[in-house]
């Protein structure tokens, strides 16, 4: 291997440097690719608690079901996600990240704001 040496501003020389050569970008890992790990590594927008939490529908398929409004989470195409608790059996919830177009409020009081789709209430 040849030692490349460099010409340093007093005109002297440095130490030998080290060049890699034929090394591949497209290394296999189990993590993915490192694109992807660089993407899992950017922070996660920040979601806006819903203060109080707030009592919703929730459109199905078979109709609607009353949820709890906990959060606000926005999506990368610009839309917002509801986290919501639903009852999944009698006595049994979760958590649930639900299209805010999905939600309506189950009750609105006079001076109230409600929960529009698509955006924090």
């Amino acid at each position: 291997m040849t030692s490349l040496r460099t010409l340093t501003a007093s005109g002297g020389t440095s130490e030998p440097l080290v060049t890699l050569s034929h090394v591949s970008t497209r290394i296999g890992s189990e993590f993915g690719t490192l694109g992807d790990r660089l993407a899992a590594m950017k922070p996660k927008p920040p979601e806006r608690p819903a203060n109080p939490a707030r009592h919703v529908w929730v459109q199905t398929p078979s109709g609607r079901q009353a949820g709890l409004l906990v959060a606000w989470v926005p999506g990368a195409d610009g839309t917002w996600w509801g986290r919501v608790a639903v009852s999944d059996a009698p006595g049994e919830a979760s958590l649930q990240l639900l299209a805010g177009r999905l939600l309506s409020p189950a009750q609105q009081e006079a001076g109230e704001p409600g929960v529009k789709g698509n955006q924090p209430g």
